[in-house]
């Protein structure tokens, strides 16, 4: 299974694809809650590159959350990335701010806080 087509799916049906997961997580021998961090980082990259639309990024964290919010730790890195796109949907200085003005410092943010390259 594919990672990137797994995203890329999510922009259209923004779910948990527990099936499309479930295949990936046994391909590639890591945990669902693994699977948070690996989606969510592929959603980052993506966006950060310009090859995926904030829209899109936010229908994928958003399909995310909805379906595993049980495994979610709070202070992951996934819930973080999550509310970084939730908070480009509604913020007290829009509209003077655009969604991508709220969500892109909040991620680079992220990543420094957790450590992460991409």
């Amino acid at each position: 299974m594919n990672l990137d087509k797994i995203v890329q799916q999510s922009f259209i049906k923004p779910r948990f694809d527990k099936v499309a997961a479930d295949a990936f997580c046994f391909q590639e021998g890591i945990t669902i809650e693994s699977y948070l961090d690996v989606f969510t980082k592929h959603v980052v990259k993506g966006y950060l590159d310009g090859r995926f639309s904030w829209n899109h990024c936010d229908c994928a964290m958003m399909g995310l959350s909805v379906w595993v919010t049980d495994l979610f730790n709070f202070d992951s890195f996934a819930w973080e990335i999550y509310m970084a796109f939730d908070a480009g949907e509604f913020h007290p200085q829009m509209p003077e701010l655009t969604s991508d003005e709220v969500t892109r410092p909040l991620i680079h943010q992220l990543l420094l806080e957790f450590e992460i390259t991409l």
